[in-house]
């Protein structure tokens, strides 16, 4: 059983100019249970997405989702940033 599905590719948002980061992608993501959830994409998470993508609609387990995205707040986003950053390319 799949608990999340994304159909389409992350979307790219810029940030203006005052911002900690010129911009992030997010991505919305469908439950199992038809509930539409929006998360922010590190590169890193978006590459894992992509990657589940190139053989169709990619169905994600908890732990993936959980993984490849944040709650779309810029302090989570930026909490994960610091975090991967931590662990090399």
């Amino acid at each position: 059983m799949t608990d999340y599905r994304i159909a389409d590719e992350p979307q790219f948002v810029r940030h203006g100019a005052d911002a900690p980061v010129s911009g992030h992608y997010e991505a919305v993501f469908v439950r199992d249970d038809g509930e539409r959830v929006r998360r922010f994409l590190t590169d890193k998470g978006r590459a894992e997405i992509l990657r589940a993508m190139e053989s169709g609609p990619a169905e994600l387990s908890v732990e993936t989702f959980e993984r490849c995205s944040v709650e779309p707040t810029m302090e989570a986003l930026l909490g994960r940033m610091d975090r991967e950053a931590g662990e090399g390319a």
